[in-house]
């Protein structure tokens, strides 16, 4: 997500009328949220039940792309795409932890690089898919794929029935 911005730059920078720094700024915003949030949200959130977290964390994602989508001015923008990173930031270390304690001991390291593996094929494809968009779409339906795909997901947590033990 943090880099589809880089794909659709020239569009983002006509149409909110910014310089470029500036309109790049999204993505330095939001991969310093996402690096300093990740490990204070995993302590702030490690008695809340893994399932919440995760349906709440993508629930929220999808939101912030659609605020992202909307957003009239870079500010607002920018406000957007830090509840984003946010969002992730709470998403990708319980996820990780879900894929190894879901898992048999024997199976629980190729469960952990299967998420992180996924989540470099998504920064990988980020780039050329939301290009792609962005030059044919406009910049703003680059975010809406992103929480089309958000809200995909969410649904599928939703009607994935699984226990998994809140960690002390």
């Amino acid at each position: 997500d943090t880099v589809i911005v880089a794909g659709v730059l020239p569009q983002l920078v006509q149409d909110l009328e910014v310089s470029v720094g500036s309109a790049a700024a999204v993505v330095t915003l939001f991969s310093l949220t996402y690096a300093i949030g990740a490990p204070v949200l995993a302590s702030l959130t490690v008695g809340l039940p893994r399932p919440t977290m995760l349906i709440g964390a993508m629930a929220c994602f999808t939101l912030a792309n659609v605020l992202s989508m909307l957003s009239p001015t870079l500010p607002w923008l920018l406000a957007s795409r830090v509840v984003a990173a946010l969002a992730a930031a709470a998403y990708s270390p319980v996820a990780t932890a879900a894929a190894a304690a879901l898992s048999p001991a024997h199976l629980r390291g190729r469960a952990v690089a299967i998420v992180i593996g996924g989540l470099a094929v998504a920064i990988l494809l980020g780039v050329p898919v939301g290009t792609w968009i962005g030059t044919h779409f406009g910049w703003r339906a680059a975010f809406l794929f992103v929480a089309f795909l958000g809200a995909a997901s969410t649904l599928l947590l939703s009607a994935t029935r699984w226990a998994l033990p809140t960690p002390p």
